[in-house]
């Protein structure tokens, strides 16, 4: 399976337009600007994306569905995935991608979350992964996706995007 973890791009901060919670921040024009910088690479890539997975919080979300459009995959359905909210489970994540029936997956999570999970699929116990806003990850893993079955491939930043 090809794994395309994503950072969700930059977003507005808590008290901005009537922003209450962390779970409603909304993409920033900035982040719009990193989403398309991403679907950009992902089309260079060719890659045949045939599962979207996604954090339940709005960034996430905007994130999933702004790469959706920009790669002309309208007819694939965003999933919501609550264990790719903040502070979930490697353990879920890996069985979540185990349950779905694709081989080339694009991930909306979060920070230190991606990391984690990263590290738990290359098997490293004391890795150091960091995403920055609009950042992207391939891990290749073998069938079913477990501990230790991934391959970190490459990792992009969006300055890297953008250049």
């Amino acid at each position: 399976m090809n794994i395309y973890f994503i950072r969700h791009a930059d977003a507005l901060p808590i008290n901005m337009h009537d922003i209450a919670s962390d779970e409603e921040r909304p993409l920033s024009d900035e982040g719009k600007a990193q989403v398309a910088a991403l679907a950009g690479a992902i089309k260079r890539l060719d890659a045949p994306i045939d599962a979207i997975l996604t954090s339940p919080l709005k960034r996430g979300q905007q994130a999933a569905v702004g790469l959706a459009e920009h790669l002309g995959l309208k007819h694939l359905e965003v999933r919501e995935c609550g264990a790719l909210a903040p502070g979930g489970s490697s353990k879920k994540v890996a069985k979540l991608l185990r349950k779905t029936d694709a081989q080339h997956v694009l991930v909306v999570s979060h920070e230190p979350d991606l990391g984690r999970h990263t590290a738990f699929l290359i098997g490293g116990k004391r890795a150091r992964i960091e995403f920055a806003k609009g950042g992207m990850a391939l891990i290749l893993s073998d069938d079913p996706v477990r501990r230790g079955t991934g391959t970190l491939v490459w990792m992009l930043t969006p300055a890297w995007l953008n250049s």
